[in-house]
């Protein structure tokens, strides 16, 4: 891989409070960037051919607070711990379960309490990892944890990047150009005349990015989230301007309580060839730190005698079986709550016993029935992936207390997979035997498709729905049990 003559190491994507630190790999030399009392974050790239690159970032979150729309961004962000590096003294002050996972890491961490309609209750996280080397020394690889301590859950909540790459520096930021590779998941930006030849781009490692824009623009909370929810991206820029992008992943449903991981790519090269291999081998890189194992969900559904557990990972392509693995939860004590979907936080010394005497099998998703558990206990469950290089890596954490009966209330525990294509499966609690009734609405209002269903007792129903012959777009699922109705936004990519 051709290497390019600079390279951005670690930067801080928050804006307003935060302190926005870089360094760049020159040669053998390493140099420290500090910019501070900024009313927005600007980096430079200087190259050795005397260009450079400016760039002004923001992190977008999105998700539905009571139906409603709330976004944090453009300054809302508050500052709570860091930047802190790796290679520094301070960096053993950095919350538990925060482990060195490249050469030089970078750590910060913030709050929705700047937020205009907030806060509500959102932590956000940030962890830059970066090589020197030749063949890694081309793009940054950043996890970015969503932590709900809102006290209900985040529906429908989208995780967005906006990106000003001034190509060239801020002193020519006005003919570059933006596009979006749909092969390989990139958007990016480059100069217009090619001087200087640097394309830069941002990918999502752990899903597919489900809108892209260039052309946006927002007064409120509820005009932002509609850019974030569109499922639409823009065709390329066909004029070179100064432009900046938005790409956004999700819907994501976060319990309260649990944490969401995105983890994303910046990369960098000459040209656009350049650009993709080195892409190419920050996902190789991605793979080989065990990232990209993507638990959509763990659920423990309690019976009498009995716990149930379902759960669903985005791939199992390079997984053989499942472990679970249990322990009893004290009274008033609080559960691990291990990351969710990539593994940065150092596993708790437990006393945990394996459930299962064989490795789990079977297809996507997996469920599993646990029997020997003694009514009104609470429990936790460890869900472990064996995977074919004969290692393994824990998933995630789960909690139930066996014999607690049927659900309180009728709601929609799930949806998946979300955006979908041709049938969409909705899991619901349902508190009693009865009647469902089930609805789908495109953004009109139209109503486009239903189902009815009856359930002969209490606990949790599975229902899968036809969305085959509906065409891409944002659409509404509305489900009705007696009295009780609840919704989910659903997005249809062809």
């Amino acid at each position: 891989m051709k290497n390019v003559n600079y390279l951005l190491l670690v930067l801080s994507i928050f804006v307003m409070t935060s302190v926005l630190m870089a360094e760049f790999f020159d040669g053998n030399n390493v140099y420290l960037e500090v910019l501070k009392d900024h009313s927005y974050k600007e980096l430079t790239w200087p190259g050795s051919d005397g260009f450079d690159v400016s760039s002004y970032s923001d992190i977008w979150l999105g998700a539905l607070r009571g139906g409603e729309p709330y976004v944090v961004s453009n300054g809302e962000w508050k500052n709570i711990f860091g930047p802190v590096f790796s290679d520094e003294d301070e960096w053993n002050d950095v919350p538990e379960g925060v482990e060195k996972l490249s050469e030089l890491d970078y750590f910060l961490s913030c709050n929705d309490d700047n937020a205009d309609n907030g806060p509500w209750g959102i932590k956000l996280w940030g962890h830059g990892l970066s090589w020197s080397d030749n063949d890694n020394a081309d793009y940054l690889i950043f996890n970015f944890p969503i932590f709900n301590e809102t006290g209900q859950i985040m529906e429908d909540t989208y995780f967005g990047i906006e990106w000003d790459f001034d190509i060239g520096g801020s002193a020519d930021y006005s003919d570059d150009m933006v596009a979006y590779d749909e092969e390989h998941d990139i958007a990016y930006m480059y100069d217009y005349n090619g001087n200087p030849p640097i394309y830069a781009g941002i990918s999502y490692l752990s899903d597919d990015a489900c809108s892209f824009s260039w052309s946006y623009s927002y007064s409120d909370d509820s005009e932002q989230y509609n850019v974030m929810s569109s499922g639409e991206f823009d065709s390329d820029s066909t004029n070179p301007y100064d432009y900046n992008f938005l790409i956004c992943t999700g819907p994501y449903d976060i319990p309260n309580g649990e944490r969401r991981d995105v983890d994303w790519v910046l990369v960098i090269g000459n040209t656009f060839d350049e650009m993709i291999e080195n892409l190419i081998a920050a996902e190789s890189k991605y793979a080989e730190l065990g990232l990209d194992i993507e638990l959509t969900y763990f659920r423990a559904n309690p019976n009498y005698g009995s716990i149930s557990l379902k759960w669903e990972v985005i791939s199992d392509e390079n997984i053989i079986g499942f472990n679970l693995y249990r322990r009893e939860v004290s009274e008033g004590e609080a559960p691990v709550r291990e990351n969710y979907n990539s593994p940065l936080q150092e596993q708790c010394d437990y006393l945990w016993f394996r459930v299962n005497d064989t490795l789990i099998t079977g297809t996507n998703p997996y469920s599993y029935t646990d029997r020997e558990v003694e009514e009104g206990e609470q429990y936790e469950y460890r869900l472990e992936a064996v995977l074919t290089d004969d290692e393994s890596e824990i998933l995630g954490t789960t909690t139930a207390t066996s014999g607690s009966g049927a659900p309180g209330s009728f709601s929609i525990v799930s949806i998946y997979p979300n955006p979908c294509v041709d049938t969409l499966n909705c899991v619901m609690a349902v508190p009693e035997a009865g009647n469902i009734e089930m609805a789908i609405y495109d953004i009109s209002g139209r109503r486009v498709a239903e189902k009815e269903i009856t359930v002969e007792s209490s606990g949790e129903v599975e229902v899968e729905l036809d969305v085959a012959g509906l065409v891409s777009g944002i659409y509404t699922l509305n489900a009705s049990f007696g009295t009780s109705y609840t919704s989910k936004r659903v997005v249809l990519e062809k």
